[in-house]
């Protein structure tokens, strides 16, 4: 459940902290939200890399790719059936807490701020 920035400080081999661990701790809310709901990580491989077969859409910022993915629908097919589930509020969060980019990956604040977190918690 590593986030994109602390792989590449492992990659680069430098001690000390070059990320910021809130940023990283969205990541990984992002991952565990993801799970809860489709059972499954949301990358193939152990962890968030540029080769990822399923993450690699994330990288190259083409998202809508990424829930196009077949297992992805089957799962939305289930969850659709349940009134309450909004699935483009759902996707807008997930896009955000686990976008690659630490600078514009969504707050705390703003996760318990977004229509769809803060409404299922009303």
């Amino acid at each position: 459940m590593l986030a994109p920035e602390i792989l590449q400080t492992i990659k680069r081999k430098t001690a000390g902290s070059l990320f910021d661990e809130k940023k990283t701790d969205i990541f990984a809310l992002g991952v565990t939200l993801f799970q809860s709901l489709f059972l499954r990580t949301p990358f193939a491989k152990e962890y968030a890399s540029t080769s990822d077969p399923m993450f690699k859409h994330f990288y190259s910022g083409n998202t809508e790719e990424f829930w196009k993915l077949s297992e992805l629908q089957n799962i939305f097919k289930f969850l659709d059936k349940f009134e309450d589930f909004r699935k483009e509020e759902f996707i807008d969060l997930l896009n955000k807490m686990l976008n690659v980019d630490p600078e514009q990956r969504i707050s705390i604040k703003e996760v318990i701020n977004h229509p769809w977190f803060k409404v299922h918690n009303a």
